[in-house]
């Protein structure tokens, strides 16, 4: 699922990236109603606004194009000109993790009303990124009324409203794909959202923004109420750490074990899952581990909104961990191992690991890793830190050259220290064990 939609999104901005509006010559433009002093200022204006776009200079270009809309601010060729520019700088100030900025800058070319599908669909793209989902629909049904049936958009929009929970909506964007589109549309997939929409019609509901949590039935209620008070919770404190607050409801969906496994699909060892929507598995009634897992999961869905969808495995579920405070002995046992043998995982091959990428002995290794890297980060650089590595990221860097850039740490040089720093906490906690453990036998 993730793969295709970054899949999806790449194909989106490539669409962009080669079908921006042409920078159209002056001599388009009528001079009807235009003095042969003001069509010669235009002339300047515009050919300067060529001039510094083909410099990529984009600033200065829309400087020009905006002087030469001042003497003709009805001209539509003008006006093209000018959000192509402002396109331009925002797929700039995207590239270089400024995507308010970029937010910003398509917002004055959408006041052209221009008509540049392509404005639309980054904007659409940018406020899905960070999790904006109905401004991100608005756009995408205006790019699509600009060009209709466009495959990527309609698929795109039927994703949009799936995660909104639109589900009639989204099943009848999926079956207007599949009908008028050549790309092929698996019926899988349609089968999934009609049976999840079939299941959660009978859920009830309990509202604590930004969440909606779907449980089962009132046996299930108390369960749901922990789950939302944990919510609040690290709502509140990645809000207050991260500067995040999600604009969109986000749907939290609690599951008996036969209904999570024929949803979500998940291996048996699984007990939470982010895919859009926070799904938890609730056949147990330990209040401990299902905040744990609620707050581990809604830390991967802030941590894809403020990176805009770069998440390295390692950062990922490391911060998830971290945040719920999901230490796990055993799997530190694995780690004690793997240290003693010389066998811990290299993080450069961890950025990309996906479910798939791990057998199960060595995705344990990988998760008990992952926590000790963000929380050997946080005890020697502080928790700023991560606001640092959140900035890199959002640039589309990997992990270990934010690391690199923060710390000046190689990343073999920053795979020694997170394993150093752990050799040495460890010989602390045992020390500390067996000093209260001989003062309770004195």
């Amino acid at each position: 699922m993730k793969f295709f939609w970054i899949n999806l999104q790449e194909k989106i901005f490539l669409l962009i990236l080669f079908s921006l509006p042409f920078i159209i010559p002056v001599w388009t433009i009528s001079r009807t109603s235009l003095s042969h002093t003001n069509w010669q200022k235009i002339e300047f204006f515009n050919d300067e606004g060529i001039k510094f776009s083909s410099r990529k200079n984009y600033e200065k270009s829309i400087e020009y194009f905006s002087n030469a809309l001042k003497l003709a601010p009805e001209n539509k060729t003008i006006k093209k000109n000018l959000a192509g520019s402002y396109l331009q700088l925002a797929i700039d100030l995207k590239s270089r993790g400024e995507q308010d900025k970029a937010v910003t800058v398509l917002e004055h070319a959408v006041d052209l009303n221009a008509s540049v599908e392509q404005v639309h669909v980054l904007l659409a793209k940018l406020y899905y990124e960070k999790g904006s989902l109905i401004d991100a629909e608005k756009e995408t049904r205006i790019a699509l009324l600009l060009k209709p049936k466009d495959p990527y958009l309609l698929k795109f929009l039927g994703h949009l409203n799936y995660l909104m929970e639109d589900y009639d909506d989204a099943i009848e964007i999926f079956q207007t794909f599949s009908e008028q589109c050549d790309l092929p549309f698996k019926e899988l997939e349609l089968d999934k959202i009609k049976e999840e929409t079939k299941v959660f019609s009978e859920y009830k509901q309990l509202s604590c923004h930004p969440f909606v949590i779907h449980y089962p039935d009132e046996s299930f209620r108390e369960r749901a109420q922990w789950i939302a008070k944990a919510l609040s919770k690290v709502y509140l404190r990645l809000g207050s750490w991260w500067g995040f607050y999600p604009e969109s409801e986000i749907p939290v969906y609690l599951y008996p074990e036969k209904k999570f496994y024929k949803i979500t699909k998940s291996r048996m060892d699984v007990v939470g899952l982010y895919d859009g929507k926070i799904r938890l598995l609730v056949n147990h009634s330990s209040r401990i581990r299902l905040e744990q897992t609620a707050i581990h999961e809604y830390t991967h869905h802030a941590f894809s909104c403020v990176t805009h969808g770069n998440t390295p495995f390692w950062c990922n579920e490391g911060l998830a961990q971290f945040v719920a405070g999901q230490w796990d002995d055993l799997r530190a046992k694995m780690f004690d191992s793997a240290v003693d043998k010389g066998q811990i995982l290299d993080f450069a091959q961890m950025e990309k690991a996906d479910s798939n990428y791990y057998d199960r002995y060595d995705r344990c290794l990988a998760y008990i890793q992952s926590y000790i890297a963000i929380d050997f980060l946080v005890e020697k650089y502080g928790y700023g830190i991560i606001n640092e590595l959140i900035e890199g990221l959002k640039e589309n860097k990997t992990a270990v050259q934010v690391i690199e850039d923060i710390t000046l740490l190689s990343s073999g040089e920053f795979q020694y220290e997170v394993q150093d720093y752990y050799v040495k906490k460890r010989k602390q906690d045992y020390s500390e064990f067996a000093a209260l453990k001989k003062s309770l036998s004195d």
